[in-house]
């Protein structure tokens, strides 16, 4: 059952605000915890003729994200990270066929988000590489490149892992993002940015014991 939250009244407000406050429930009756048929790559969702590029694709949520594009149909999908391996590619075409889908292009290439001479090759790369296959722009870009180091009082807490929790989510965002936004404007249509941060408990810098 969902849970029921009531609203208070307010009473110190305008006159249009006097009136009773209605009852309201969670907006999310079912929780899921995997796919379901409403957002099922396999059976609903299609992004046939979608580029889609993803960071730190090599593994984890980024390998898991180019399979399920891959089963949707996207192409080409651009994988990037620091250290590419064959995992996500091999994975992705393995979905595809799974799904009936056309085997994806795969586009495969190195990118360290901290450093801006890494981003200047991986997106001449990129850019060169797509308009080979005639799709000379970017339709959906997954930022999924995170850091954050253990747990640590602020006065324990190492200030070069600090400083790379900011590097890489932060100003590394704010880099990707800049450098692919024109390839994702130089075409009409809905454009997707998408922000993954890790959430891992315990990490970064605390006041506790401070």
């Amino acid at each position: 059952q969902p849970q029921r939250y009531t609203l208070l009244p307010f009473t110190n407000l305008s006159p249009y605000l006097l009136t009773p406050s209605p009852t309201v429930w969670t907006f999310t009756p079912t929780v899921h915890n995997d796919t379901y048929h409403l957002i099922n790559p396999d059976t609903t969702t299609s992004l046939m003729g979608k580029s889609v590029l993803i960071t730190a694709a090599n593994k984890g949520i980024g390998c898991a994200a180019a399979i399920s594009y891959a089963r949707a149909g996207a192409t080409p999908l651009i994988l990037t990270s620091r250290t590419p391996n064959a995992t996500a590619p091999t994975a992705s075409l393995a979905a595809a066929a799974s799904a009936n889908r056309p085997p994806s292009t795969i586009l495969q290439t190195t990118l360290d988000v901290t450093s801006p001479a890494s981003l200047t090759s991986c997106l001449s790369e990129i850019r060169a590489a797509i308009i080979d296959l005639h799709v000379p722009h970017l339709d959906i870009l997954i930022n999924n490149a995170g850091f954050m180091g253990p747990e640590a009082t602020l006065l324990d807490q190492d200030e070069d892992e600090y400083l790379a929790t900011v590097d890489v989510n932060f100003t590394g965002t704010y880099r990707v993002t800049r450098a692919f936004l024109p390839m994702m404007l130089v075409q009409g249509g809905m454009k997707t940015v998408v922000f993954l941060r890790n959430g891992r408990r315990g990490g970064g810098a605390v006041l506790r014991g401070v």
